[in-house]
């Protein structure tokens, strides 16, 4: 059913009311999540040194700076906000608040908005034109029962959510869960605990002396170790002679572990296979662990990709804020119980096929992600996409 419309200018005031209260909330474009409209921020009073605008619940809360991101908020308080945002008052004989909120965050209008928006780095919406937009207008019952009917359906897609959310936690704390089953057993059985400097060379040299400089080898940077799966997800090829100074060395079956904040929390860690000609050079910002037979590299990479492990790391990093890194001799003292080399092969075989287990939930979560935002963006786009 088509309703009747209006400019928005004819049904919203456009406030501009700079903000002079104290002891007030603040709000950014940070607060805002995007698409949700779910605030994010604190209630607690804030001053900041720029300008601001006052809002009250009166109001709905525009963020015109890259619109594509969708910011819109209800407040339910009075505060003050970011000029980046444009406190709406909607004429409450034509509009309600949500349904002015869930119009300009449906799909086809933050598109219509993406096309008046000026200036390249910092692009904002030109709100000149957009309050020329028409808004369809039903009566005001109609208004309220569309919009409850959307609340109902958006509280069960973030049900979904939740349970997506809730979900990857469980699959992500299989492996942590796993080895510290397998290491508590371990010490029953009589198992060894030993530092990692006597298991591995950390950041070995390179052995290339009598390699041709026109030797091709695998380049390998920080952004292709996949955080999520502990693998590389591309090497680059390139000549020893343009890597072979200024980069990390490693080959075949070494660990890498990210070294630097915040790679390193994100658990960045990987084994080197396949390298060309069995050899690979990357980012300077790696620690390359190299068994020396002892113990699988597997195992010490399922070891540095714990939480419990980074954790600890975190703590030893030395170095300015921003530009921490985990020193050489933390890995060197930093402590693995040992299995016998079958316990270590049963053990590698086992959370190998946790892991693939893991990434298949991951895959399905992902794809379950992308279709909760689609249904989101349906939800929307059915009732305002005329």
């Amino acid at each position: 059913m088509s309703y009747p419309t209006k400019k928005l200018s004819e049904v919203v005031e456009q406030r501009t009311e700079k903000n002079i209260k104290n002891n007030i909330p603040y709000i950014g474009m940070e607060d805002i999540e995007s698409d949700t409209g779910r605030f994010l921020g604190s209630l607690k009073p804030k001053s900041v040194k720029s300008l601001t605008s006052f809002f009250d619940d009166s109001c709905v809360l525009y963020g015109k700076l890259r619109p594509y991101l969708n910011k819109v908020f209800i407040p339910n308080f009075e505060g003050h906000c970011s000029t980046e945002f444009i406190p709406l008052k909607p004429n409450i004989n034509y509009l309600t608040r949500k349904w002015l909120a869930y119009w300009i965050m449906s799909p086809d209008i933050v598109k219509k908005v993406m096309f008046t928006v000026a200036g390249a780095r910092m692009p904002r919406a030109n709100m000149n034109r957009v309050i020329e937009f028409p808004i369809p207008l039903p009566p005001l019952e109609i208004q309220k029962k569309i919009v409850e009917r959307i609340e109902k359906m958006m509280v069960k897609i973030d049900k979904a959510k939740r349970l997506r959310k809730e979900a990857l936690t469980d699959a992500s704390a299989l492996i942590p869960s796993a080895l510290n089953k397998i290491f508590e057993e371990g010490k029953g059985k009589g198992w060894e605990e030993k530092k990692i400097g006597e298991l591995c060379i950390i950041n070995p040299r390179a052995d290339v002396k009598e390699i041709k400089n026109g030797t091709e080898v695998s380049f390998v940077p920080m952004k292709a170790v996949d955080e999520k799966d502990g693998i590389i997800t591309k090497c680059d090829i390139k000549k020893l002679s343009e890597v072979r100074k200024g980069y990390t060395y490693f080959a075949n079956n070494d660990v890498l572990f990210a070294k630097i904040t915040p790679c390193m929390e994100n658990g960045k860690s990987a084994i080197a296979k396949n390298l060309k000609n069995g050899i690979g050079f990357g980012s300077t910002e790696f620690h390359v662990l190299r068994t020396k037979g002892e113990i699988m590299p597997e195992l010490i990479h399922y070891h540095l990709r714990q939480k419990s492990f980074r954790n600890e790391a975190k703590n030893k990093m030395t170095g300015s804020a921003g530009q921490k890194r985990v020193p050489k001799d933390f890995l060197e003292q930093a402590k693995i119980i040992v299995p016998p080399l079958p316990e270590q092969k049963k053990i590698v075989k086992y959370l190998d096929s946790l892991s693939e287990k893991i990434r298949k939930i991951q895959a399905l979560q992902s794809v379950s992600e992308k279709e909760l935002k689609l249904l989101e963006k349906g939800i929307l786009r059915e009732v305002f996409g005329g």
